[in-house]
């Protein structure tokens, strides 16, 4: 049997390979999350960077199949950052403790300002119910350095 241009079965099956090769590519929120990773977003901050991520570092990879929290590491020579992220329904929370104490805390979406994070005396903090997608951290020392986090997806 030919299929030529008038077999109905062929021509769904050429619309639907039109189809995927139109939708074929990296998802729009990967792209923009790329592009973010890349801008020269350190210009007037020091970056804190990621020097651990439970997802990714170690033995444990895989071994407990995403069901644990999450746990990030961010450092620069004078500041760290440990973070814990927690699935909460559809929302995610975020606890973490920061050194030095003596600091400002906030964070940031990539579309939005700064958002002020209340840090505790002992440099613990607490965020609750945050939506899925890239965050960073930007952290102002008592010297007047402005620190920032990678970005980082929730």
């Amino acid at each position: 049997m030919e299929h030529g241009g008038s077999d109905p079965l062929h021509a769904a099956l050429q619309a639907l390979g039109e189809a995927l090769q139109a939708a074929d590519g990296p998802p729009p929120d990967l792209v923009r999350q790329a592009k973010l990773s890349f801008t020269w977003r350190t210009i007037d901050a020091e970056l804190a960077a990621l020097s651990f991520d439970s997802a990714v570092s170690g033995d444990l990879v895989g071994v407990r199949g995403g069901d644990g929290p999450r746990t990030l590491t961010f450092e620069t020579p004078t500041v760290v950052l440990d973070l814990e992220i927690t699935a909460a329904g559809s929302a995610f929370g975020l606890t973490g403790s920061l050194m030095p104490t003596d600091v400002t805390l906030a964070s940031q979406r990539p579309e939005g300002d700064e958002a002020p994070v209340p840090v505790d005396d002992l440099g613990r903090f607490t965020l609750a119910g945050q939506a899925a997608g890239p965050l960073r951290f930007v952290i102002h020392t008592s010297g007047g350095t402005r620190v920032v986090t990678d970005w980082f997806s929730v």
